[in-house]
């Protein structure tokens, strides 16, 4: 067989991979190599769909204790905004440990809570059975186990955006926008905004623009879909701020969240 071009490459582009491969044939050195690459950002979108995923679940969790802890009475969430922060997570500790004292568990907030010792104490009034202690330590070792899972994955995201550090601080800079949100955007949309010639083009694909939606000569509803969770929605309804400058953050915000795939949840 005659060799018409002894070295000869190839890239065959995918969604989420490039693959290459190199081809050598020469009376010195003859051989073939083939390597897949990911592409810029889809190992980092698997991870931030992968913690979006466990989100939900750890609230469903979180919702399962309160429940638990209101069959003996143990009003709780009614004082505590998180019942698993640091002061929750201390008084539940105690109960599973045995302790029924509601002077000495209202005795265990931390911070802010404590300001509110008088009515922990009635919130902590009640008769906590050993099956109420086995549910609360199952619930609470879900959520560690939960808590663990979603550290690792974060951990990874972190260090797969390294390269994009620039483009995370350019994302932050939106009112309401955390870190996380931001490594979202930067999974969803990537690093180079070229696909998206103006502001309009990307809120049109973000689904954010009023619909223009009309049957029969009718004007239905125009309003957006989604709202941004995690999106602090209060700092933009901050007194002194007009009607109008209200609604841009809004829509910013929203816009930004719904560009990362988000949906309603935590």
């Amino acid at each position: 067989m005659e060799v018409v071009h002894p070295r000869c490459c190839g890239i065959d582009v995918h969604k989420a991979s490039v693959c290459a491969c190199i081809s050598i044939k020469d009376h010195q050195k003859s051989g073939k190599q083939k390597q897949r690459f990911e592409t810029t950002t889809a190992g980092l979108r698997e991870l931030t769909r992968a913690r979006a995923s466990f989100a939900p679940e750890r609230s469903r969790i979180i919702s399962r204790i309160e429940k638990t802890l209101e069959d003996p009475n143990l009003k709780l969430g009614v004082v505590a905004s998180d019942v698993v922060g640091v002061s929750g997570r201390a008084m539940l500790e105690a109960i599973l440990r045995g302790e029924e004292d509601p002077a000495k568990l209202a005795e265990l907030a931390k911070g802010t809570l404590r300001g509110k010792i008088p009515p922990l104490r009635l919130a902590l009034e009640g008769k906590v059975t050993a099956h109420h202690r086995f549910m609360l330590r199952q619930w609470l070792d879900m959520l560690d186990f939960l808590d663990g899972k979603i550290a690792q994955l974060e951990a990874q995201i972190v260090d797969k955006s390294r390269p994009f550090e620039t483009t995370v601080q350019t994302w932050m800079q939106v009112p309401g926008l955390r870190r996380i949100n931001a490594y979202s955007l930067l999974a969803e949309i990537g690093a180079d905004m070229k696909p998206f010639p103006t502001a309009a083009h990307l809120a049109s694909w973000a689904a954010v623009c009023p619909g223009n939606r009309e049957s029969a000569g009718k004007q239905t509803s125009g309003k957006i879909r989604l709202v941004m969770p995690g999106c602090d929605a209060r700092c933009a309804k901050r007194r002194g701020q007009p009607h109008g400058r209200r609604s841009r953050i809004s829509v910013r915000c929203i816009g930004t969240w719904r560009a990362a795939g988000g949906r309603t949840g935590r």
